[in-house]
């Protein structure tokens, strides 16, 4: 599931049967996922219990990472316990996995064994942003991989390979992808001059300078999305045809101004 960033957003009332599937964000903004499995119902017959989330992000996110730049920030629970040990989070090629040797070897905050049983749950969260530095060129465009970005679902598809049976060791089973949806949006403007040529047209007018801002919101907009609060760095101005293009938006009111 993922967390919208509207007020008051949640997971989804039950992440089984109605998880919420999408979320809009802007540009270089961290959205929260949820990976959430369930455990065999016999798992007491297991004397060890592998059990690894496997979570494919679009190619155009990068998750929030620690200060090796390499470690995904991640919070593991089972049932309501913070899982402090037990388990090992990577990513590496667009791939986030948070890999159980052993689920029912995991520690709590205080170093004591979590006891699982049938009904048990397992919960990762995390977060991960849509990636300018990935996705956009130096002049805040959008790079030509990445052309159909904007109001196309950026998929993430988690899937589960868990221990499927008490009597073989490397017997494993897996589920299916479950995906989750992130969108972000963009605008453009084209400048014309108030006169008409021959042909009827308005001309465009080129190195005209305007500023962007959402509704409420002391930042500035640069063109590539991201905020900053230095308007002289944010400045966007219109090329040979009269426009200029902003990408990587989060749903809102904006306010252009020349």
């Amino acid at each position: 599931a993922v967390k919208d960033d509207a007020t008051d957003a949640t997971f989804g009332t039950d992440v089984f049967t109605s998880p919420n599937k999408s979320a809009d964000s802007r540009m270089d903004q961290f959205i929260e996922y949820q990976l959430t499995g369930t455990v065999a119902s016999n798992i007491n017959t297991y004397s060890t219990y592998k059990y690894i989330f496997t979570d494919k992000l679009p190619t155009s996110m990068t998750p929030e990472l620690k200060n090796d730049n390499a470690t995904p920030v991640v919070t593991v629970k089972i049932d309501d316990n913070v899982v402090k040990s037990g388990y090992e989070p990577t990513y590496s090629g667009d791939m986030l996995t948070v890999n159980f040797t052993n689920l029912k070897a995991c520690q709590d905050e205080n170093d004591k064994p979590i006891v699982l049983n049938d009904k048990s749950k397992v919960t990762v969260e995390y977060k991960a942003k849509l990636d300018s530095s990935k996705v956009c060129n130096s002049d805040g465009s959008l790079k030509s991989q990445f052309g159909s970005l904007l109001g196309t679902a950026q998929t993430n598809t988690v899937m589960l390979t868990y221990s499927n049976n008490p009597h073989v060791a490397d017997d494993y089973g897996t589920t299916v992808d479950h995906p989750a949806y992130d969108y972000t949006y963009g605008i453009d403007v084209t400048k014309v001059g108030s006169d008409v040529d021959k042909s009827g047209n308005k001309p465009a007018l080129a190195g005209v300078q305007f500023i962007l801002q959402e509704s409420g919101s002391k930042d500035y907009i640069k063109a590539d999305g991201t905020l900053t609060s230095n308007k002289n760095d944010a400045i966007l101005t219109t090329n040979s045809e009269g426009k200029i293009n902003v990408v990587g938006l989060d749903e809102g009111t904006y306010i252009l101004t020349e």
